[in-house]
């Protein structure tokens, strides 16, 4: 594909013209591009040549299974062997509360009846929560070992804190937690409302099983971290 021949020279979301006179809207993240045809409705991710082919098999499979949940995207077409897929362009309004209000309100009108479709989709497992944790803690420390922005120090301090979690959780915790398949990185930004007023989410690669509830709290985070001067005020 000659867009990634080009990658080097595109910038971040910039404009520009590819194949069949499609307007398209470009972004770059490590090795990968997305360009987003708002000509066809078509969003292709082009992964780079280092890109594992695991990895990029992994992700087309996790996007063909949310194909039973309607606030998802559809996969269009997909090539393992060329490193690109292709899937449904969602156009719309980007959800943002700027105060309490707006959050409790986007709840009620979006967010229940998406996580709740989200959790119908797929079948409802129960694990030992020491075993679950455990994993998880494994899985950041190991992160956090081969990642190049993790220095000696932040990884020293990881370590500790993970284990320090375990031990209250293996002395203090004995119950099974709830496990469903979940979009992930479900935020406010994700969710895209359409025209019609109906939602849809995007960027489901991280869709995976976890907590059941994860979907539900996890827009809360960034929003609170970004908002806390404003949830200070909505609460006096």
């Amino acid at each position: 594909m000659s867009i990634l021949s080009r990658k080097d020279n595109i910038l971040n979301s910039i404009d520009l013209k590819i194949e069949r006179g499609s307007f398209c809207k470009a972004s770059i993240f490590n090795d990968n591009i997305k360009v987003f045809d708002t000509t066809n409705k078509v969003v292709a991710k082009y992964f780079g040549d280092k890109y594992p082919k695991e990895l990029i098999k992994n992700e087309v499979e996790k996007i063909t299974q949310t194909l039973c949940i309607k606030f998802a995207p559809r996969l269009i077409s997909s090539n393992i062997d060329e490193r690109w897929y292709k899937e449904q362009l969602i156009e719309g309004n980007e959800l943002w509360p700027k105060t309490w209000l707006e959050v409790t309100t986007i709840y009620q009108d979006y967010i229940f009846d998406i996580v709740i479709d989200i959790i119908k989709s797929n079948r409802i497992i129960n694990i030992d929560a020491v075993d679950y944790a455990t994993k998880m803690f494994k899985t950041i420390v190991n992160k956090a070992k081969y990642s190049s922005t993790v220095t000696i120090k932040d990884y020293n301090y990881i370590v500790q804190y993970s284990n320090e979690i375990l031990s209250q959780i293996n002395s203090d915790y004995s119950k099974n937690i709830y496990l469903s398949y979940v979009h992930g990185d479900f935020k406010f930004s994700h969710i895209i409302v359409e025209d019609n007023n109906e939602a849809k989410v995007i960027d489901w690669e991280t869709y995976g099983r976890r907590s059941l509830l994860f979907d539900f709290f996890n827009p809360l985070g960034p929003w609170m971290i970004h908002n806390i001067s404003t949830i200070d005020n909505d609460m006096k």
